[in-house]
């Protein structure tokens, strides 16, 4: 569990803004990502993760993941240069259920390790990928 709550940091030229696909963002002269977040769930069903949709918000893309009792997702975000930055919800390892603890890390961390290996390995870094925070 040793990631559960940190960023991952990521660089790239490789992730451009799709102008046609992020014009729905608040921010989307300075904000964009969806490129790399659709590159990270085309890949992710390899790592055992489903996407169940897409939106974009005000500060990237909400990604959720296909999970049974609570919310899974991942955000993506990156601003008008190469840089991103990802991170995963629940951001700790237990998270309450009416009125009980339910244990996520297992889980988290799995969609945190499955994220990092997949930027990992796409060999389209400039920098990272990197945990931070």
């Amino acid at each position: 569990m040793a990631h559960i709550g940190q960023l991952i940091e990521f660089s790239s030229s490789a992730f451009p803004p799709c102008k046609e696909d992020e014009e729905e963002l608040v921010n989307h002269e300075t904000m964009h990502g969806y490129a790399l977040a659709r590159y990270v769930a085309d890949r992710l069903p390899a790592h055992g993760f489903e996407l169940a949709g897409m939106v974009g918000e005000d500060w990237g893309w909400w990604c959720a993941i296909k999970n049974e009792g609570y919310t899974l997702a991942y955000g993506c975000s990156g601003d008008r240069g190469e840089d991103f930055i990802l991170h995963v919800t629940p951001d700790k390892p237990q998270i309450r259920r009416w009125f009980k603890k339910v244990d996520v890390a297992d889980r988290v961390e799995g969609l945190l390790q499955a994220i990092f290996a997949i930027l990992a390995q796409s060999g389209k870094a400039t920098r990272g990928p990197a945990w931070s925070g």
